[in-house]
């Protein structure tokens, strides 16, 4: 929430979300979708603005004139790094702990 909260004050031109918390915030939406924590339609539309916030980071990015496969290959390496904080938390279906 943090990392958000800051983000929320950035100038629009110069907006760019950490791909490290992307990568977290679409890691945390798999466990809560996979727990049924909340309705999981309420789920998936919390995620529709922060997945716009991203996309308009990777339009920030690419309208700078940078190789957008750079900043894909940046989302993708961020990705591997927090696997493990998914594997971590992601529960075994309880048919199988019995």
């Amino acid at each position: 929430m943090l990392g958000l909260k800051r983000l929320s004050v950035v100038d629009a031109a110069a907006f760019h979300m950490p791909e490290s918390l992307w990568a977290r915030i679409v890691f945390d939406f798999l466990i809560a979708y996979r727990q049924r924590t909340i309705n999981r339609g309420h789920l998936l539309g919390a995620l529709i603005p922060l997945y716009l916030a991203w996309a308009a980071g990777h339009i920030n990015f690419i309208s700078s004139g940078k190789d957008p496969e750079l900043h894909i290959e940046a989302v993708a390496a961020a990705f591997e790094a927090d696997k493990p904080y998914i594997v971590s938390r992601w529960r075994w279906p309880d048919r199988f702990n019995s």
